[in-house]
């Protein structure tokens, strides 16, 4: 059973590693398996999604979860994140997501997907640039944010998680 999801989510994967996250869920939604799982885009939800996922009776006996990871749990890049797209809710570590999942489900495999480039730009005395660049140097070195002029860019991981419930 776990080869049959993982097979046809690596075909939807890799068909689709240039899309947006939102994207992607929707494609590994609409694929042949969703009867056998659910999918959660972890960008607009917090971390009670596990256990309000496993609590809902209809929820299915897997769970798949597609999120950037980013490697430290950092507020200034959270704010930036969500200045850019106010519905963003927050990016996770590997750590948290692992950690809130575990009362309910069981790891069963995650992948980065692609390493994502996050860019925009700001305007002089903005909110975004304040944001910008008040992140501290070694926030800067860790995420790769970096700023030229008015353009900014910083990595994260689109990341996916396959869950079985527990």
């Amino acid at each position: 059973m776990y080869n049959n999801i993982l097979n046809s989510l690596e075909t939807v994967i890799n068909s689709n590693q240039a899309v947006a996250t939102d994207k992607l869920v929707e494609a590994i939604y609409s694929s042949d398996n969703k009867v056998n799982f659910d999918v959660v885009n972890l960008a607009d939800k917090n971390l009670t999604i596990f256990n309000t996922m496993a609590n809902d009776k209809s929820s299915k006996s897997f769970l798949i979860v597609v999120g950037n990871v980013i490697d430290i749990d950092d507020a200034y890049i959270n704010a930036l994140m969500f200045i850019m797209d106010n519905k963003h809710f927050r990016a996770y570590t590997l750590g948290e997501i692992i950690d809130a999942s575990s009362n309910d489900y069981r790891l069963i495999s995650y992948k980065t997907v692609q390493d994502d480039t996050i860019s925009g730009s700001f305007e002089n005395n903005s909110i975004l640039e304040r944001g910008v660049k008040d992140v501290p140097d070694k926030i800067k070195d860790k995420v790769g944010l970096k700023v030229n002029g008015s353009k900014f860019s910083l990595s994260v991981k689109r990341s996916l998680f396959i869950f079985e419930k527990i």
